[in-house]
This record gives structure tokens, C-alpha cells and sequence, in this order.
């Protein structure tokens, strides 16, 4: 958990950096479920883990991430989709 900020502010900070806005970030949260993923989507979101999570699947969504696609485990319309 962070002190003063969100995931989803941090994220905002993150893409609003011009050097940074290439750059995939996977957010991850404790409190959450997969019903979280169509907000995630809307603003962009590269991926999307809710914890605990294994690192087998941390793996593989840093891998779809680095081949330019997006990763949302259990939504079945965009699992490891290309990004824009």
C-alpha cells in the first residue's frame, strides 16, 4: 500500500511523463477483483494482477507486457491482447 497515492495515480503520474509514456506498467492490488478490469482498460491500463498472485503468473504477464501486449488474467474478451 502506498502512503498518499493509488495504483491508479500512480499509473496517471507514470504515463503523464513523456519519456514514460511507452514504457507497460502491470499494476497490482490486494483489494480487488476481476470486475476492476473494464476500468482498467478504459484508461489504458497495460496489465492487471489482483494479489496474491504466483510468480509463474507474474512471469507471464511481465512477459506479455514486454511483447507489447496487455495482460488481464480471468477476462476472457482480452487476456494478453495487443496493445494499441
Amino acid at each position: 500500500m502506498l502512503p498518499d497515492l493509488d495504483g491508479w495515480e500512480v499509473y496517471q503520474k507514470i504515463k503523464a511523463i513523456t519519456a514514460l509514456k511507452q514504457v507497460p506498467v502491470l499494476l497490482t492490488e490486494a483489494f480487488s477483483t476481476e470486475s476492476i478490469y473494464p476500468k482498467a482498460k478504459r484508461v489504458g491500463m497495460d496489465g492487471y494482477l489482483i494479489k496474491p498472485f504466483t510468480v509463474p503468473e507474474l512471469l507471464t504477464a511481465r512477459q506479455a507486457l514486454l511483447d507489447g501486449k496487455t495482460y488481464y488474467p480471468f477476462d476472457s474478451t482480452n487476456k494478453s491482447g495487443n496493445r494499441g
